[in-house]
């Protein structure tokens, strides 16, 4: 940052090239965190205070002793689970082009 100032750099170029693009791997770092937690409070959240969603789906077929549709529910958490970390994935890869891929 000294020496963007050095070269007379106005504040936005400072924000825009240094400061934003340095706080990428520590936003998606939170972002990755908040997914996973995030997913976890939704469906403990429908087991406990739902009438409705896939929270209330396992605990409800899991009381009916249908194993099979309470898989089907575990199964689709995990898919979303998945899809979002992909997502993440390829949100990551785009802002991150300067970081090295691991080979």
């Amino acid at each position: 940052m000294k020496a963007a100032r050095t070269f007379s750099a106005s504040e936005y170029q400072i924000f825009k090239t240094i400061a934003l693009p340095s706080t990428v791997p520590f936003l998606l770092n939170g972002i990755r965190l908040g997914i996973g937690q995030g997913l976890i409070a939704v469906v403990v959240g429908e087991l406990f205070a739902s009438t409705a969603g896939i929270g209330y789906q396992l605990t409800s077929n899991g009381q009916n002793l249908q194993t099979d549709r309470m898989f089907v529910g575990v199964l689709v958490i995990t898919i979303t689970g998945i899809i979002l970390t992909s997502l993440l994935g390829i949100i990551e890869r785009r802002y991150s082009s300067w970081k090295p891929e691991n080979s």
